[in-house]
């Protein structure tokens, strides 16, 4: 009786977890303005990407170049 129960509660347990992951897999933004908020396309595209980085100066030059070829 114990294993039958016991095997019952992990079942319950597999199902619910098996929903909450399929629930998070559905579609949370039908609009597809890729969750900022706003419904409306106003065509703005562009965004501001700020580069923060604790590498010392003998990177510095490579990490220029790197920003620079993303930029281009």
């Amino acid at each position: 009786m114990k294993k039958l129960l016991v095997s019952l509660t992990a079942l319950v347990l597999v199902l619910a977890m098996c929903t909450f992951i399929l629930v998070a897999c559905g579609e949370t933004n039908p609009s597809g303005n890729g969750g900022g908020g706003s419904t409306t396309d106003n065509g703005d595209y562009s965004k501001t990407i700020v580069f923060y980085s604790t590498q010392g100066d003998a990177l510095q030059k490579i990490t220029s170049n790197a920003i620079a070829a993303f930029e281009a």
